[in-house]
């Protein structure tokens, strides 16, 4: 190539095929759309590989045979066999995706507990200790001690770049918010264990209010879902991934469709742009590789426990409102949040742990937690409602809008400086067994655990950042499960 010239332009992405051929009409069902008097073998590579597929891709070898179904309490009776494409197969489907990923304007990652597996949380559809997906898990004392995979920093490392812009969240581990991603662009549909104002919800429960409306934004916006780990067995946020598919299969102007990375089949493979079929891990470093990601941890800072942010006296965002939030040891606190599930719930400050996360004994639900990284979001004034606030806060207005305080941006630049990969887990994976044992149903693709599983993290407040009143050590009481 000349000096100064342009690079040559990437190939075209595939068109996908102006005939859509469903699940039904390849097996010889009913209800397809409408099926051609033959199913053709490209109609069958493409339902195999998905729509943008290359026909000559070969099938994925299975690398596990399982007679359980996936989910049968979900409707999912879909055998738990798992598929695993070539290297080569896997590299090309990789530079697509990437393709996708550049062109879109509102990517949505959609995540179930697939993603999670590797960091040694435990899932609903994978039962088989063969699976490969299993060598290499660590064991953890508790689901709260686990630490984001490569697929999680490399999603957290898409945020930054601008090629991922909302993520919806069916599990409840804040694994993609250590790993870095900003909890303002977080839909944690079926709760979470590091927001006490957002429950776990149950199997058959409701969704909050606020979140469903979020996620019903999200499903029109998206032109493009990267649907990660998740058995796709009929959760109400399935909608996401299945409209985004459609809107392709229509050949609506700027729609790019649903991938969809997962080991075993799920009911939308056959809609999918690309169907991949490997270990999310693998997938996301050959995606990093070719989208020049610097997938370095890069988690959120761990700042202090009190600052003047800009909420008003029920909790909301105000850029004119200025609040005391306080979160030293012993202090009041109260859910405030109208579409929490435990709203008006009391409780106080119990301590920081060494993880830095923030202990809350509240009236209803023994011991709950608020992850770290809630308070930069708090800070920044990123999210429209504080998950917990004070009983009886310090209140003020000022004349200009909010703006991050030059010496909360130092505090962020000295800990960026001090901690450039952000600071080790407490506790290192023990050999012992995982702490699967406590579970219950959940609407979730998550750990089935129904609260905050117990952590093995003593409760210690972090140096120089509790104040006076709080508890120097305090002995952390596991919620009951």
């Amino acid at each position: 190539m000349e000096k100064g010239s342009a690079p040559p332009a990437p190939p075209a992405l595939p068109t996908p095929p102006t005939h859509y051929v469903g699940r039904e009409a390849i097996e010889g069902g009913a209800g397809a759309v409408p099926p051609p008097l033959r199913v053709t073998h490209e109609q069958r590579q493409r339902a195999v590989h998905g729509q943008l597929a290359d026909v000559a891709w070969p099938r994925p070898a299975i690398a596990l045979r399982s007679h359980h179904p996936n989910r049968p309490l979900a409707g999912n009776k879909t055998p738990r066999h798992e598929y695993l494409d070539s290297p080569e197969v896997l590299e090309a489907k990789m530079h697509i995706v990437a393709r996708l990923v550049r062109e879109s304007k509102c990517c949505v990652a959609y995540t179930g507990a697939g993603l999670s597996r590797a960091a040694g949380i435990d899932d609903y559809a994978t039962k088989d200790d063969q699976s490969v997906s299993a060598p290499g898990r660590p064991k953890l004392r508790s689901f709260l001690d686990a630490q984001p995979t490569s697929a999680h920093y490399t999603l957290a490392a898409m945020e930054r770049a601008g090629l991922v812009h909302e993520y919806i969240q069916q599990n409840h581990d804040g694994l993609i918010q250590k790993a870095g991603f900003p909890q303002e662009k977080i839909n944690e549909i079926h709760g979470s264990w590091y927001d006490p104002s957002n429950r776990v919800v149950a199997f058959d429960g409701k969704l909050r209010d606020d979140l469903f409306q979020w996620l019903l934004d999200v499903e029109e916006r998206a032109d493009l879902c990267l649907c990660l780990g998740t058995s796709l067995s009929g959760m109400n946020s399935d909608r996401v991934p299945n409209s985004a598919a459609n809107r392709m299969l229509r050949g609506e102007a700027g729609a790019l469709g649903t991938v969809i990375i997962n080991l075993q089949e799920t009911p939308m493979d056959d809609k999918s742009a690309v169907r991949v079929w490997a270990r999310i891990d693998d997938a996301f470093k050959v995606l990093a590789r070719i989208l020049s990601l610097d997938t370095s941890p890069l988690p959120p800072p761990r700042l202090k426990h009190k600052y003047i942010v800009p909420y008003d006296a029920e909790g909301k965002y105000d850029p004119f409102s200025r609040m005391e939030w306080n979160m030293s040891g012993g202090k009041e606190m109260v859910i405030q949040h109208a579409a929490a599930e435990n709203l008006h719930c009391k409780g106080r400050v119990l301590c920081r742990d060494q993880d830095g996360h923030f202990r809350i004994g509240l009236d209803l639900d023994h011991h709950l937690i608020l992850g770290h990284w809630w308070v930069w979001a708090v800070v920044r004034g990123a999210v429209p409602h504080l998950p917990v606030m004070n009983v009886s806060p310090v209140l003020s207005r000022a004349s200009q809008p909010y703006s991050v305080p030059d010496a909360v941006l130092q505090q962020v630049a000295e800990y960026r400086r001090t901690h450039p990969h952000g600071l080790p887990s407490s506790l290192p994976s023990s050999p012992s067994s995982s702490s699967s044992s406590s579970s219950s149903s959940s609407s979730s693709e998550g750990a089935s655990s129904s609260s905050s599983p117990s952590s093995s993290t003593s409760c210690a407040r972090d140096t120089g950042e509790a104040s006076e009143d709080a508890p120097a050590v305090m002995s952390y009481v596991p919620a009951a499960v």
